[in-house]
């Protein structure tokens, strides 16, 4: 063989070899959700609180949505055998109204935002917004539509109903005052709705408001309401409003988050102590793992 074919051949395999160190790797990343606002004061008025909205939603599940309905981005180029930092955010547990910022997921410089707790009215008939976030918590009100506060991007609240916490699904819906829904993924292999807001809380009322894609029920006279699924990013529930400031029903705690990826099967995934794995699983001709708690690093070979 001439050295000019000596120096193609090798220049080839270097091309061969400087590939086959990236691959793409599809993720979707929830942040924590939001929590639900605490009940209000029966005796004070009409009043309704808030739902937690969920958290931040990111895919680039091909044909699927993230958040605020914009279309899955791009797999995620990594080398292997490099380490990459991921960072499952709490749900939140602050039921003091519209509270904002707790429940961050991470994956390398990819950033999932956490959800924002539901707005609540105060015994002395103070009010506040839903929290905003990846999903807006629901706004607490009182007495008229004039004096009820925007979800800003979940329900606003209505006449004697606090509203739902915003879905990752981004949808409105003035019609009633259940959590606003997730979004759908297949990759585990089946569709999974996750990210669905909390449900807000009714005066007087023992109704339960129905939520979806692990988001909480509001909960019923003086009863807390229900947390978010672990691992959806789903919103919690509102509480019940009670006769006086220590019978009003606590909100639910936000859900936590999680983040998921899907690869080539040939190759395989290494997650350091610190963070809380499923099993590498094979589906066709892809694997998928999911990534449920702590900060680590990941790395594939």
């Amino acid at each position: 063989m001439s050295i000019e074919s000596l120096k193609y051949s090798s220049y080839k395999n270097s091309i061969k070899d400087s590939q086959v160190k990236q691959i793409p790797v599809e993720y979707l990343i929830i942040a924590g959700g939001g929590s639900g606002g605490r009940g209000g004061n029966n005796f004070s008025g009409s009043q309704g609180t808030g739902g937690g909205g969920a958290g931040g939603y990111i895919s680039t599940v091909a044909g699927e949505k993230s958040g605020t309905d914009t279309n899955a981005g791009d797999p995620h180029t990594v080398n292997l055998g490099q380490d990459y930092v991921v960072d499952i955010g709490a749900g939140s547990t602050s039921t003091g109204g519209g509270f904002s910022g707790q429940g961050t997921t991470t994956f390398d410089s990819i950033v999932a935002v956490p959800g924002g707790g539901g707005g609540v009215v105060g015994f002395t008939n103070s009010f506040s917004a839903g929290g905003t976030g990846g999903s807006a918590g629901g706004g607490g009100n009182s007495f008229s539509n004039s004096r009820h506060y925007p979800g800003q991007g979940g329900r606003p609240g209505n006449i004697n109903a606090g509203s739902g916490g915003g879905g990752a699904a981004n949808v409105e819906d003035t019609s009633n005052r259940n959590g606003l829904p997730g979004l759908s993924s297949s990759i585990t292999g089946s569709s999974v709705e996750r990210a669905g807001g909390g449900a807000g809380n009714i005066q007087n009322s023992n109704t339960i408001r129905s939520a979806t894609g692990g988001g909480g029920a509001n909960g019923g006279q003086s009863a807390s309401g229900v947390a978010g699924s672990v691992n959806t990013g789903g919103g919690g529930g509102a509480g019940g409003n009670g006769n006086s400031n220590n019978n009003r029903g606590a909100g639910g705690t936000g859900g936590s988050g999680v983040v998921i990826f899907r690869y080539d099967k040939k190759y395989t995934i290494s997650v350091s102590v610190g963070l809380t794995a499923g099993t590498e699983t094979v589906d066709g001709d892809k694997k998928y793992i999911e990534i449920t708690a702590g900060t680590g690093t990941v790395s594939w070979g």
